[in-house]
């Protein structure tokens, strides 16, 4: 028996958040569609017929999505091909069958519980509190801070730093004042690739998951955090990621993920109308 095109998208999703499950992992429908490739027409009918069946289960709140709603060990691909194929049994006779599905779903489940216990523990302030923080959170703080903290002194205090801000300001300028402007543009790409680096790094262990367009969103997000802070402001670029993780998050849990965009954007225009310089930045002066 060959599957379908939207049983296979449906099973490799399913594989995934077996990945995710006992740490209680949520994907979101856009997610989903982007990790695994799955055209729209299929996205919105796959769901839809695995929740129904009891198999997968929508989650509300800051971080909603879709998760599975019972231990991959209990889901049976033969009840997921039923649901999204309309057949009630059988196995495959090429590379994807039922069995190995089936094999893969628990494998993934069972790494992944001794991955959590390994690199992720428990909630640190007890599983009974109601506020989450893991050992992967404090990692972010302990590790953005520092970065966050040198870059500014090395900008402010440090000779190429102040080269970065003359040829910002004034190329022209900075070049007839002795500064190397070709050199000063490379060491800033140079830091900047490393801060991005670190960056993904962070990203792919947090969210368990690598991805070869896993950047777009998060450079939307930066550029946006930028222009809500103030270009040239890196206290402001700071604050204005903040705001948009916090705006994101509570347009999740009050509103609907799909208008989360939205309201980041709109924010994003009402800020500008009456600070068109942004939170922190600088205002240019002038000239007559």
């Amino acid at each position: 028996m060959a599957f379908s095109a939207k049983t296979e998208y449906g099973l490799v999703s399913l594989i995934e958040l077996a990945a995710i499950y006992e740490r209680g992992g949520v994907l979101q429908a856009a997610e989903i569609a982007q990790r695994q490739g799955i055209p729209d027409r299929y996205l919105e009918q796959m769901l839809t017929s695995l929740r129904r069946n009891g198999i997968l289960r929508s989650i509300r709140g800051p971080k909603g999505g879709y998760q599975l709603s019972r231990p991959p060990a209990d889901i049976r691909v033969s009840e997921v091909v039923a649901c999204l194929d309309g057949e009630s049994s059988g196995r495959g006779t090429g590379p994807h069958d039922t069995a190995e599905y089936d094999v893969l779903l628990a494998l993934d489940a069972r790494l992944d519980r001794a991955r959590q216990e390994i690199l992720e523990g428990t909630n640190l302030l007890g599983e009974d509190s109601n506020v989450v923080l893991r050992l992967e959170d404090v990692a972010i703080f302990a590790i953005t801070i520092p970065l966050m903290v040198g870059l500014t002194l090395f900008v402010k205090k440090t000779r190429l730093g102040r080269g970065m801000r003359a040829t910002a300001q004034n190329p022209i300028g900075a070049k007839l004042m002795g500064i190397d402007t070709d050199r000063v543009i490379s060491a800033t790409f140079l830091i900047g690739g490393f801060l991005g680096g670190a960056a993904s790094v962070m990203w792919s262990v947090y969210n368990n998951t690598i991805s070869f367009q896993m950047g777009f969103r998060a450079g939307m997000d930066a550029f946006t955090a930028a222009v809500l802070g103030g270009i040239g402001s890196m206290p402001g670029a700071m604050l204005g990621g903040i705001l948009i993780g916090l705006i994101r998050a509570l347009s999740d849990q009050y509103i609907e993920t799909q208008w989360t965009n939205v309201v980041v954007f709109g924010v994003l225009i009402l800020i500008l109308v009456f600070c068109p310089s942004g939170l922190l930045g600088l205002k240019q002066r002038e000239k007559v």
